[in-house]
C-alpha cells in the first residue's frame, strides 16, 4: 500500500512538470483491485480531485486495519463515480459493493452509483459515456 501511494505521488509530481497537463484538474480511474485499494490512495493524495472506480468492491476476508479499504473509506471527499456489476462474484453487490459504495464519506451529491445486469465486467461503451461526462462535470471538458 505504501508503494502504491508513492507511485501514485510521483506520478502526479512527473505530471506537474508536463506544460500541457491543467495539475487542478487531476482524476483517478481505478478498476477491480484498482478501484477497491482506491480510498487508502484517494485520501493521500489532495491533487486528486475526482475518482471514477469500475467495479470494486470491499474485500470480505479478514484484513488488517491499516490496510482495510472500510477504514479510509469514510475519509474520502471528493466527488465518485462506482460502476458495478450486479452478479460479480469478486464482489457481490448486496455484501461488498454496495457497503463500500455506502462507506465513502463524500456527500451524497457529489457521488454516484451505477448498476449494471452484468457480472465482474461493465458494457464497456455506457460506462466510458458515463466515465468522460463524469469527469467532464467534476473536472472540465477537454481543453
Amino acid at each position: 500500500m505504501i508503494i502504491f501511494a508513492k507511485d501514485i505521488g510521483r506520478t502526479i509530481d512527473y505530471l506537474a512538470t508536463r506544460p500541457e497537463i491543467d495539475n487542478n484538474r487531476i482524476g483517478f480511474f481505478g478498476i477491480s483491485r484498482g478501484a477497491s485499494l482506491a480510498p487508502s490512495m484517494l485520501i493521500r493524495e489532495p491533487r486528486i480531485k475526482a475518482a471514477a472506480l469500475w467495479i470494486p468492491g470491499l474485500y470480505l476476508e479478514k484484513m488488517a486495519p491499516e490496510v482495510d479499504q472500510i477504514n479510509f473509506a469514510p475519509h474520502v471527499k471528493i466527488p465518485v463515480l462506482q460502476l458495478s456489476g450486479r452478479y460479480d462474484y469478486n464482489f457481490p453487490d448486496e455484501t461488498s459493493s454496495l457497503p463500500f459504495f455506502n462507506a465513502l464519506g463524500t456527500p451524497a451529491d457529489r457521488k454516484r452509483r451505477i448498476v449494471y445486469d452484468t457480472g465482474h465486467n461493465l458494457p464497456v461503451n455506457e460506462s466510458i459515456r458515463e466515465t468522460l461526462d463524469f469527469f467532464d462535470k467534476y473536472l472540465g471538458p477537454p481543453q
